[in-house]
C-alpha cells in the first residue's frame, strides 16, 4: 500500500475487504495520514475491528454496490483504492469509484483466466490508473540491505 499507491496526507481511500491483509493496509493508511479512510467488507465484525484501527468511515458491501457505498461517502470519487477480495465484479466496481487521477491496486488473487472490464474513455478521460502488485511492490535486497545496516 505504501509502496504502489503512496497515499498522501489528507487524501481519501477505500479499503475493500478488511481481513488480515486489508487491515494491514487500513494501517498503513493511517500511518500515510490519509484523511478519509473508508473500509468495506460483508462482516460487520471486520468493520467493527477496523473503526478500532483508524477507519473513519465502514460500509457492509453485502448490503450495497461497493462504488455506490464509496461515493456516498465520497461523491466525487476516491483518492486511492485497494481491493483485497479478487473479485472481478468489485474490481470493476472499485475502478469506477475512482476519482479525477484516482489509482487503484488489486492485491487479491481472483485465479487465472478471470477478467474484469472497464470504461475505456472513463479510464483515460479522468486519468485513472489501475495496477497489480506482488509482494506489495517490495525490493528484498533493499530490506535486507536496511535489516544489515540497523542489527543490533
Amino acid at each position: 500500500m505504501i509502496n504502489v499507491l503512496k497515499v498522501t496526507p489528507g487524501s481519501s481511500i477505500a479499503i475493500i475487504g478488511v481481513g488480515a491483509v486489508g487491515l494491514a493496509a487500513l494501517m498503513a493508511a493511517k500511518i500515510c495520514e490519509a484523511g478519509t479512510i473508508i473500509a468495506l467488507d460483508v462482516h460487520q465484525s471486520r468493520l467493527d475491528l477496523a473503526i478500532s484501527l483508524g477507519a473513519t468511515h465502514t460500509v457492509l458491501s453485502k448490503d450495497v454496490d461497493v462504488e455506490q457505498g464509496i461515493r456516498k461517502i465520497v461523491p466525487e470519487g476516491i483518492d486511492y483504492a485497494i481491493d483485497c477480495t479478487g473479485l472481478p465484479k468489485v474490481i470493476e466496481s472499485m475502478i469506477r469509484a475512482l476519482g479525477v487521477r484516482g489509482k487503484g491496486v488489486t492485491v487479491g488473487s481472483p485465479g487465472q483466466g478471470q477478467t474484469a472490464s472497464i470504461n475505456i474513455f472513463e479510464h483515460l478521460a479522468f486519468g485513472k490508473t489501475y495496477v497489480g502488485t506482488h509482494q506489495g511492490d517490495s525490493y528484498p535486497p533493499e530490506v535486507c540491505r536496511f535489516q544489515l545496516i540497523h542489527s543490533y
